[in-house]
């Protein structure tokens, strides 16, 4: 048995986490259906699943939630890939993704409390996607940009004892003093 593509992105996702900006950026590859039946704690799909992979039952789910949150619920994505259907995906089929996700987020269902925000963005998708009021294309407000900053200390300000005047200089003393020496 050959495993799908989706199952394949998601263990590349969970042994290399910064693949989830070039994954966003591609369509959703075959078998998320999978995934979501994985997350719904459908036996038969995790049995699939683990022999497809070749990877024990928690190391499976953890693969398949970092791939779901990552790359179909990130903030801004479109309607469509929320719920993880192509844009040609017929009622039937959304709402049988709606069905599977929504058994793994409802607060009812799961304890998580992290996950409670998800469900209702799946739910705002949904009810997107049944009106055809859907949007394709992320809102730019929403699409998460590299930044050359991004990886700056932040500034941090020293302790108001250790302050000096601006236009002295740290003397020995002053520093044995913020040092508590």
């Amino acid at each position: 048995m050959h495993p799908s593509r989706a199952l394949i992105a998601a263990v590349a996702l969970s042994r290399a986490p910064g693949l989830a900006s070039v994954l966003r950026a591609q369509p959703l590859p075959s078998g998320v259906e999978l995934l979501l039946r994985v997350l719904a704690h459908d036996p038969d799909a995790s049995e699939a699943a683990r022999a497809m992979a070749g990877l024990s039952e928690a190391e499976l789910i953890a693969a398949a939630e970092l791939y779901v949150l990552q790359v179909m619920l990130y903030p801004g994505a479109p309607s469509r890939r929320v719920l993880g259907v192509e844009p040609e995906a017929d009622r039937a089929a959304v709402r049988a993704h709606l069905r599977l996700l929504l058994n793994w987020l409802h607060p009812d269902k799961n304890t998580n409390a992290w996950h409670a925000p998800f469900a209702s963005r799946v739910i705002a998708a949904w009810r997107q996607v049944d009106s055809g009021l859907e949007d394709d294309q992320p809102r730019d407000r929403d699409v998460i940009r590299p930044r050359w900053f991004a990886y700056r200390m932040p500034w941090i300000a020293w302790p108001s004892e250790a302050r000096h005047k601006r236009t002295s200089r740290w003397s020995i003393k002053g520093l044995r003093n913020f040092l508590g020496a």
